[in-house]
């Protein structure tokens, strides 16, 4: 074990780094049993979460997102 905290921390295992799959509001509908065009209102009204990618770019979403909407619909 590290002998002092600052070394500690910087050893210390980081959950919230760890990558998670992404993917895009096409292969996300898909995923659940949507069409794109209702992915993109559902994600413009907040419902499911996503990320954007660049200041203009294309929105993304998290395989954990996926998966709260799949557990919600059944």
């Amino acid at each position: 074990m590290p002998d002092t905290p600052l070394k500690w921390l910087l050893h210390k295992t980081r959950p919230a780094l760890q990558v998670e799959p992404v993917f895009t509001l096409r292969e996300a509908a898909a995923m659940v049993g949507l069409q794109i065009g209702q992915m993109r209102r559902h994600v413009k009204a907040g419902r499911v979460k996503s990320i954007r990618i660049g200041e203009r770019g294309h929105f993304k979403v998290l395989q954990s997102e996926i998966e709260r909407i799949r557990e919600e619909s059944k």
